[in-house]
């Protein structure tokens, strides 16, 4: 449904099977279905808001990515003042099946 949304979005227009695929499944037994579907329908009825909460280019948008996830020291920090263990990443795959089919 989110894909539906986004290629809408793309093309400015909701085709008529579009709609249809959604009056079938707004009252689908998935609340999570239920949930996109209302969702497309409301921005269906307002096409500015479509167009702010769906833009064209945002695929081609550059994302930021903290591939050391600085962002959590202060928790890790925090987390071992009060105790928790360090993390200690798994040996290599190899020796720990090693160590499982030995044992």
């Amino acid at each position: 449904m989110t894909a539906l949304m986004k290629l809408v979005a793309q093309a400015g227009a909701c085709p008529q099977f579009v709609q249809q695929f959604l009056a079938l499944y707004r009252d689908s037994r998935s609340a999570e279905v239920q949930e996109r579907c209302y969702e497309f329908e409301a921005l269906l009825a307002n096409s500015s808001m479509m167009a702010d909460v769906l833009p064209v280019d945002a695929s081609c948008e550059d994302i930021n990515v903290d591939e050391k996830l600085g962002f959590l020291q202060g928790y890790v920090n925090r987390a071992l003042a009060n105790g928790a263990l360090p993390y200690n990443p798994p040996r290599d795959i190899v020796s720990i099946v090693i160590i499982i089919v030995i044992h």
